[in-house]
């Protein structure tokens, strides 16, 4: 039976190694561009599914996301940490516009294309959950139900990890990552398909399952903040019970990866970008195997 659903968690920088098992798995047949429906994803996962939908070739895509100088282009400056304050985040949106901008440039998209003309270029329902924090709930934002928001904008609202990125406000709301409360949105797509053995699904566990950050009286505030985010979605994710489903890549982690320096050693570093991938093929293959 094909894989027809991809469901991708959030990670922060693991979704290099998301990356990378993904890629490794369509080279090896497990799974075929052309028989994705619909992908769900949440944070990065959203990211990595947007990618999936402008279809380019996975040596395009990595030679993209690995050798291209990052830190040139994304940087902290002194302005961003003096009005962190007034900001509630050091990055915006351009974070998001500097990665796509020439993705989409590339297949005749613009960083104004909304999700219907989205879903009109891939014929793939992408799925993007954010987090409204004023009615703590979760939002699910697809060419369905909100046609008309950008792409860019509904990958900000869904990648705005608190601390690091500026929440965004529309309507008196509060959007910020939609891992707070679905870092995972597997049961979003057993909703909508219930047919398990067509779902493919990504997420990362923590090495010695402890996923709980100590806060200090030392502690910045920036380690308040990702202490807090790591610690909710740690108890959230506790209090819900996902099925269990035959076609899951689980990523093992030994660090937190919602910190500001896992994200600026990622971008800042092309060669641990190009080894989290190879891990994340590795991993890939590893699945393979148990399936044999």
């Amino acid at each position: 039976m094909p894989i027809k659903h991809l469901v991708i968690s959030g990670g922060g920088p693991l979704g290099f190694q998301f990356l990378g098992a993904l890629q490794k798995l369509e080279k090896e047949k497990f799974w075929k561009f052309d028989d994705i429906e619909s992908i769900y994803g949440t944070s990065v996962g959203s990211i990595i599914g947007a990618f999936i939908c402008l279809k380019y070739d996975w040596e395009t895509l990595n030679k993209y996301v690995i050798e291209r100088p990052w830190q040139d282009s994304i940087k902290i400056n002194p302005n961003q940490l003096l009005n962190f304050y007034t900001n509630k985040g050091i990055f915006d949106n351009n974070f998001f516009k500097i990665i796509f901008k020439s993705l989409l440039e590339a297949k005749d998209l613009t960083l104004n294309v909304t999700l219907k003309e989205f879903y009109e270029f891939s014929k793939i329902d992408l799925h993007i959950f954010t987090f409204e924090l004023n009615r703590f709930d979760t939002l699910e934002l697809s060419h369905k139900t909100h046609p008309d928001l950008l792409l860019i904008d509904a990958i900000t609202m869904s990648s705005s990890v608190p601390g690091i990125f500026m929440p965004v406000f529309s309507d008196n709301k509060c959007f910020i990552d939609g891992g707070i409360k679905h870092n995972y949105p597997l049961n979003q797509c057993l909703n909508d398909h219930n047919c398990k053995d067509e779902i493919l699904g990504i997420k990362y566990l923590k090495d010695n399952n402890d996923f709980l950050v100590n806060i200090q009286k030392e502690s910045s505030i920036l380690d308040f903040l990702f202490g807090f985010t790591t610690n909710v979605i740690h108890h959230i994710r506790k209090s819900i019970e996902l099925e269990n489903i035959n076609n899951e890549v689980i990523i093992y982690t030994d660090k937190n990866p919602f910190s500001l320096d896992s994200f600026t050693e990622c971008y800042s570093n092309s060669e641990l970008r190009k080894n989290l991938i190879e891990i994340g093929e590795q991993t890939a293959l590893d699945f393979l195997k148990e399936k044999l």
